[in-house]
């Protein structure tokens, strides 16, 4: 089965967001800049290339500064280009792990304040040119998936469910390197090629989000749900939608729902811990967040 992508275990919050570019990859972000908080992002940078950091304004939001937080990187340079877009070049013969942070300073309506992003770079040796064949178009590197998954896409004598769950799996792969146009792009064509397909709908809603486009990505959250009502992780990823656009409401009866479909996921009780805590519930939070926990050791077992 095609995995359902869903941001909900990550160490992400909603707001302001920043993306990929470049030589490295990270999965977009997103952070409260008036909250007065922060997230770590992991990014992997191939040796000899640099990263690309460009920070874009959530709704709602009016950037004051976008600045480098403290000392350059141990291990390279960080330098601002333009507004609010930064590059990191790591030291020529440099592998392993190197950091730098940003300071982002915002106020939306009344409020003001400022989040700080950490960036853990693992830098790596470039990796070398592999032969990729069709069992590469899977979940895994991304390069292998793109150049495995292509072939199946385009060949005319697959079946449209072949081509289908390729185009899933390059978008997939596309959405790990931070190419969301690609990656949108392929969602919708799964999606004409059958238009019953539950996931490719949830998983371009999930971009769409990623790209601001709210009101599409709740569409394409409610088709997925009408086509498959019990897939969980698209009421989560719709209750991240709803809390986008301020309605606290339905994000939880979302993540509540979600929670009633699959009791044992973690992902979703800590989206409803987070929403109840910005309506004031601290004991409700705190309850879900010890429900996360508890699922999270079942996993693990």
């Amino acid at each position: 089965m095609f995995p359902r992508m869903l941001i909900s275990a990550a160490a992400f919050v909603l707001a302001s967001t920043g993306a990929s570019r470049a030589g490295c990859l990270y999965k977009p972000f997103e952070f409260f800049p008036d909250k007065n908080d922060g997230v770590i992002v992991g990014a992997v940078v191939e040796k000899g290339t640099t990263c690309q950091h460009k920070f874009k304004e959530g709704k709602g939001y009016r950037f004051t500064s976008v600045e480098i937080d403290g000392e350059q990187p141990p291990h390279g340079a960080l330098k601002k280009v333009a507004d609010r877009e930064f590059i990191y070049t790591p030291n020529p013969e440099y592998v392993g792990d190197d950091i730098y942070a940003f300071k982002i300073c915002a106020v939306k309506g009344k409020k003001e304040g400022c989040s700080f992003v950490a960036i853990e770079a693992h830098v790596r040796a470039a990796s070398r040119k592999q032969d990729v064949g069709p069992a590469d178009c899977k979940v895994g590197d991304p390069e292998k998936a793109i150049a495995a998954c292509g072939p199946i896409v385009d060949d005319a004598k697959r079946t449209p469910a072949e081509r289908g769950t390729a185009l899933k799996f390059r978008g997939m792969a596309f959405f790990r390197k931070g190419d969301l146009d690609a990656a949108e792009a392929d969602f919708s064509k799964a999606a004409e090629l059958d238009p019953n397909d539950s996931e490719a709908f949830s998983n371009r809603g999930l971009i769409r989000q990623q790209r601001g486009d709210v009101d599409k990505a709740i569409a394409d959250y409610d088709k997925a749900i009408v086509l498959q009502p019990k897939q969980a992780a698209a009421y989560v990823n719709r209750a991240f939608a709803w809390r986008m656009k301020g309605d606290l409401a339905r994000a939880i009866a979302d993540a509540t729902q979600a929670i009633a479909l699959q009791p044992s996921f973690a992902g979703a009780y800590k989206v409803r811990a987070d929403l109840y805590r910005s309506r004031g519930e601290a004991e409700k939070a705190r309850a879900d967040d010890e429900a996360a926990k508890k699922a999270q050791r079942g996993q693990a077992l």
